[in-house]
């Protein structure tokens, strides 16, 4: 009798052993999945011709989620840097510049054309540190990235000699765009 309570003890103790690492694939497998599904398409807008500091929020569900932020516009700073690289795509009305987010941003030195229509384009690689959190100091705001998916920013037009300064949230990794 001693023997068949220990043979039912240790079949019941392999079942729920099996149950428990089912349940644990099942949800690993979802919250990956998820991670991947969930890419977002954000558009920010960053004008200049803005006169309100309020951020103002229009959300659309279909299968991406597009949210528009309009941000008001203050003096920024100058800092003397030399630029190394460019990645913008212009023509003569429009330019979209292209960072990618993966353990900081890349490239960190951005030329651009001044008084041309501008979109930043952050895209998120597998970001999961603390370059999520972009924050522009001279406009005072801060935005959490996807951890996959692209975010516009609207720059709209810039000034020869304007800079925008992009941080994350512990200030090690930064991305100036300067407009000649």
């Amino acid at each position: 009798m001693a023997k068949t309570n220990s043979n039912n003890f240790n079949f019941m103790f392999i079942l729920i052993i099996l149950i428990v690492m089912i349940l644990a694939a099942f949800l690993f497998n979802s919250c990956k999945n998820s991670s991947v599904n969930n890419s977002k398409i954000e558009n920010i807008n960053l004008s200049e011709e803005s006169k309100s500091s309020e951020t103002t929020t229009q959300t659309t569900t279909t299968i991406e989620t597009a949210t528009e932020t309009t941000i008001k516009d203050t003096p920024d700073s100058t800092t003397e840097t030399a630029l190394t690289e460019t990645t913008t795509t212009t023509s003569d009305t429009k330019q979209i510049i292209e960072v990618t987010v993966k353990g900081g941003y890349y490239p960190q030195e951005i030329k651009a054309k001044a008084e041309v229509s501008t979109i930043l384009r952050l895209k998120s690689v597998g970001a999961i540190g603390c370059e999520r959190t972009l924050i522009f100091p001279q406009f005072n705001i801060s935005n959490i990235l996807p951890e996959y998916g692209i975010t516009d920013f609207n720059l709209d037009t810039r000034n020869k000699g304007a800079e925008i300064i992009g941080v994350c949230s512990m200030e090690m990794y930064y991305f100036k765009i300067t407009f000649n």
